[in-house]
């Protein structure tokens, strides 16, 4: 018998628009009322996961999360929450600093936000796409996995731009970087980057 589902949500659980479908969360209803433990397992804080696991009703059958990539498991019925690990400000500097060096976005999330950094040549990206957009000032400027300017202020509010690594204040969750696919991959693989240059 099937006892527990994990799922993780960015183009699992959530289709495009971030939404459960309706015959997805259906189905996750009916095998939760058979007693299958739901897990929604993801990169994102508990701060944007409660909605989800309320639609999925894990407060009445007992599910979990595992966020932030595994720093914290959450018991949504208990309300209880263990944080297995977090980055003191003074670990993370020198890899942020070399981060926003890096033509990226560099942010660093806590709980319910982020510092984030990125240079003038992605301000300018951002500026057009406003512009193009004509989104309103109030609009963040941060960038989310799919878009360079995406509203994640209903599970990060506490938005913060720094200039140096050194204004990042509070114990951090994880360090993530936005930028174009091409532009990442040269970052994560820069010596295979080099030789399919050279062939």
């Amino acid at each position: 018998m099937l006892k527990a589902i994990v799922t993780d949500m960015d183009g699992t659980l959530l289709a495009p628009g971030d939404h459960i479908l309706p015959e997805t969360k259906q189905k996750l209803l009916e095998l939760e009322k058979q007693g299958v433990t739901l897990i929604l397992a993801s990169g994102r804080s508990y701060t944007r996961l409660l909605p989800y696991a309320r639609e999925l009703e894990l407060e009445k059958y007992g599910g979990y999360l595992i966020e932030v990539d595994g720093i914290s498991l959450y018991d949504v019925q208990a309300g209880q929450r263990e944080v297995l690990r977090r980055m003191d400000p003074s670990e993370i500097r020198e890899v942020y600093t070399d981060l926003m060096h890096l033509n990226c976005e560099a942010q660093a999330c806590f709980d319910d936000g982020f510092f984030f950094y990125f240079d003038e040549d992605i301000r300018r990206r951002k500026e057009a796409l406003r512009k193009e957009r004509n989104i309103p000032e109030d609009f963040p400027w941060t960038a989310g996995p799919w878009d360079w300017l995406a509203d994640l202020r209903g599970g990060y509010p506490n938005q913060t731009f720094v200039t140096s690594a050194d204004q990042i204040t509070r114990p951090i969750n994880k360090i993530q970087l936005m930028q174009d696919e091409d532009r990442i991959r040269e970052i994560e693989y820069p010596n295979i980057v080099e030789v399919a240059e050279h062939l």
